[in-house]
Formats: structure tokens, C-alpha cells, sequence
């Protein structure tokens, strides 16, 4: 996978990096409502 062939290979890159940080957050929300709970 080069740049030249797949431009949009950065974009894709982000679009995971924003998934896993949403998973996270609400990884972190659920563990927050537990131990408040």
C-alpha cells in the first residue's frame, strides 16, 4: 500500500484512530459508572 495508490489510506488510518478512541471513552464511562455505582 503506497500513497500514490491509495490516497485515501490516511483517511482510513483516522477513521480507525477516532473509532478506538470513541471505544475507549466509553470503556472509560462504563468503568466511571461502575465504581461510582
Amino acid at each position: 500500500m503506497t500513497a500514490d495508490r491509495h490516497p485515501r489510506a490516511s483517511s482510513i488510518i483516522l477513521a480507525m484512530v477516532l473509532v478506538t478512541l470513541a471505544v475507549v471513552c466509553l470503556i472509560a464511562m462504563l468503568a466511571a459508572l461502575l465504581a461510582a455505582a
